[in-house]
Protein backbone atom coordinates (compact mmCIF):
# COMPACT_ATOMS: atom_id res chain seq x y z
CA UNK A 1 0.00 0.00 0.00
CA UNK A 2 0.90 3.41 -1.13
CA UNK A 3 1.27 6.56 1.13
CA UNK A 4 -1.08 8.89 1.57
CA UNK A 5 -0.11 12.43 0.13
CA UNK A 6 0.12 14.99 2.88
CA UNK A 7 1.29 18.79 2.97
CA UNK A 8 1.91 21.29 5.52
CA UNK A 9 -0.26 24.14 5.59
CA UNK A 10 0.99 26.60 3.33
CA UNK A 11 3.13 29.28 4.23
CA UNK A 12 4.32 33.20 3.34
CA UNK A 13 7.96 33.04 1.50
CA UNK A 14 8.31 36.58 0.90
CA UNK A 15 6.37 40.09 0.50
CA UNK A 16 6.36 41.40 -3.18
CA UNK A 17 6.78 44.73 -3.99
CA UNK A 18 3.77 46.54 -5.57
CA UNK A 19 5.29 46.87 -9.50
CA UNK A 20 5.55 43.14 -9.53
CA UNK A 21 2.83 41.26 -11.17
CA UNK A 22 1.78 38.66 -8.97
CA UNK A 23 -0.62 36.80 -11.54
CA UNK A 24 2.64 36.66 -13.78
CA UNK A 25 5.05 34.05 -12.52
CA UNK A 26 6.23 30.47 -12.58
CA UNK A 27 8.25 28.21 -10.59
CA UNK A 28 11.20 26.48 -12.50
CA UNK A 29 10.75 22.48 -12.27
CA UNK A 30 12.88 22.12 -9.46
CA UNK A 31 11.50 24.19 -6.88
CA UNK A 32 14.13 26.11 -5.99
CA UNK A 33 13.68 29.50 -8.41
CA UNK A 34 10.69 31.97 -9.29
CA UNK A 35 10.40 34.15 -12.56
CA UNK A 36 8.10 36.97 -11.88
CA UNK A 37 6.90 39.99 -13.93
CA UNK A 38 7.79 43.49 -13.67
CA UNK A 39 5.09 46.08 -14.17
CA UNK A 40 5.97 48.65 -16.51
CA UNK A 41 5.45 51.83 -15.16
CA UNK A 42 4.23 53.89 -17.88
CA UNK A 43 2.28 50.37 -18.95
CA UNK A 44 -0.91 49.29 -17.36
CA UNK A 45 -0.26 45.62 -18.25
CA UNK A 46 2.69 43.65 -17.62
CA UNK A 47 5.23 43.83 -20.34
CA UNK A 48 5.03 40.63 -22.73
CA UNK A 49 7.99 37.69 -22.31
CA UNK A 50 9.14 35.47 -25.35
CA UNK A 51 10.76 32.86 -24.21
CA UNK A 52 11.97 30.39 -27.66
CA UNK A 53 14.30 27.49 -26.77
CA UNK A 54 16.28 26.33 -29.26
CA UNK A 55 16.46 29.53 -30.87
CA UNK A 56 20.34 28.80 -31.76
CA UNK A 57 19.29 25.80 -33.60
CA UNK A 58 16.39 27.51 -35.52
CA UNK A 59 18.98 30.23 -36.06
CA UNK A 60 21.70 27.68 -37.85
CA UNK A 61 19.04 26.04 -39.90
CA UNK A 62 17.36 29.16 -41.33
CA UNK A 63 21.37 30.75 -42.33
CA UNK A 64 22.32 27.48 -44.26
CA UNK A 65 19.28 27.54 -45.65
CA UNK A 66 19.63 31.09 -46.71
CA UNK A 67 23.24 30.53 -48.75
Amino acid sequence: MRPAFAAEPPQKLFDLPEDIASDFYDVSPDGQTFVMVQMDPLELRPLDLVVCPGWVQEMKARLAAAK
